[in-house]
C-alpha cells in the first residue's frame, strides 16, 4: 500500500490480482473529484480548488485522462459490471470477489466498511484533503413549509445533536437486543449483528446519517479516538478559493439546463468506461460548446471575481 499514491498505480495492482485469480473483481464502485465542482460542475476551480480560474472541466487533461483510465480498467474486466448496478455503493464491500472501491473518504470509513465486509480494510487518499465550496451546505436537514407539526420537528432535529439517546437508537437500536456494552463505562459496544452473516437487519453502523455521530458509542475494534480523527481530518483539510461562493445562475439558466442534459447523457457513459472514450469525450464537449457551456463559464468568472473583490468571508 505503500508504492500507491495516484490512480495511475492502481493499474498494475489491479492487473497482479487478476493474474493470481481471474475471478476477482478489484473495483466495485468509481468515485473521485479532486476539483470543487462549484455546486454543478460546469465551470470549476482545478487544482483541489486552489486557482482564482474557472475552467470547463470536460475540457481539461485531468478529466480526459480519469475517463480513458476507467476505460481501460472496464476494458480489462477491473470494473464490476453492470449487473450490480442497483446496489449501494457501500455494499460492494460485503461481496466477497471484489477487492475494493473508489469512494469518498472519511477517517473512520475503513472501520465502518471492515464490520459490514466483516473482514479487514485499509484506505489510500488518492487526492488530498478539500472543503468545497458548497461544502457548509450540503447534507443539510430542513422542515419542509408544508410540516404540521414545525415545532416537534424542530425539537427532534435539536435531539438528534445533544441527547446521546436519540442518536444511538437509530445507529444501533435496542441494547441488550441488538448489541451489548464492552466496557464499565459504557463508551464502547459490541454489536449482535456482526457476528451473525444470516442476521435479518442491516448493519446501521454509518452514525453520520443519524445525527450528531460524535455522541454515539464507539465499536468494538475501532480506536479509541475514532472520533477526534475526522475533526483533525477537517481541520488539516486545504480550503479552496471558492468556499463560501454562491453563483446565481438566472442569467445563463437556459444555457445550464441545455448542458445539464448534454452532461446526464453523456457522463454516465464515460464514468462507465466505454471503449470509445476518447471519440466521446470529443462529443460531449463539441456539444456543451453548443448549448452554451462558455456563456455559463464566463457569468460564473466575472460574479467570482466580483465576490473575492468584495473579500470572501
Amino acid at each position: 500500500m505503500e508504492h500507491i499514491s495516484s490512480l495511475d498505480d492502481l493499474t498494475k495492482i489491479f492487473a497482479a490480482l487478476k493474474e493470481q485469480n481471474p475471478e476477482i473483481t478489484p473495483l466495485g464502485w468509481t468515485s473521485y473529484c479532486a476539483w470543487d465542482t462549484l455546486s454543478d460542475s460546469l465551470g470549476v476551480l482545478m487544482n483541489m480548488g486552489q486557482s482564482d480560474k474557472i475552467e470547463n472541466l470536460y475540457e481539461t487533461e485531468e478529466y480526459e485522462k480519469l475517463c480513458l483510465l476507467i476505460s481501460e480498467w472496464r476494458q480489462k474486466g477491473y470494473i464490476l459490471n453492470t449487473d450490480y448496478v442497483q446496489q449501494d455503493f457501500s455494499s460492494y464491500v460485503k461481496l466477497s470477489d471484489v477487492f475494493g472501491k473508489l469512494a469518498d473518504y472519511t477517517p473512520s470509513m475503513q472501520w465502518t466498511d471492515g464490520i459490514e465486509g466483516r473482514e479487514e480494510f485499509r484506505c489510500i487518499p488518492l487526492s488530498g484533503n478539500m472543503i468545497m465550496s458548497n461544502a457548509y451546505k450540503r447534507n443539510c436537514w430542513v422542515i419542509s413549509s408544508e410540516t404540521e407539526y414545525p415545532r416537534f420537528a424542530m425539537e427532534f432535529l435539536n435531539l438528534l445533536y445533544t441527547d446521546k439517546t436519540l442518536p444511538n437508537l437509530l445507529a444501533y437500536e435496542i441494547h441488550q437486543k441488538d448489541y451489548e456494552f464492552t466496557d464499565s463505562n459504557c463508551d464502547e459496544i459490541h454489536l449482535f449483528a456482526a457476528d451473525d452473516i444470516s442476521y435479518e437487519k442491516p448493519i446501521k453502523i454509518r452514525s453520520y446519517l443519524v445525527g450528531n455521530q460524535f455522541l454515539c458509542y464507539r465499536m468494538e475494534g475501532f480506536p479509541e479516538d475514532i472520533w477526534e480523527q475526522p475533526i483533525a481530518y477537517d481541520y488539516s483539510a486545504s480550503v479552496s478559493e471558492g468556499y463560501g461562493f454562491e453563483f446565481d445562475n438566472t442569467a445563463v439558466a437556459k444555457q445550464i439546463l441545455l448542458c445539464q442534459k448534454v452532461v446526464e447523457l453523456y457522463e454516465p457513459l464515460l464514468m462507465y468506461g466505454t471503449p470509445e472514450a476518447k471519440e466521446i469525450l470529443a462529443l460531449f464537449c463539441k456539444e456543451l460548446k453548443e448549448a452554451g457551456i462558455d456563456d455559463i463559464i464566463a457569468e460564473k468568472q466575472k460574479q467570482f471575481n466580483l465576490w473575492k473583490a468584495k473579500g470572501k468571508p
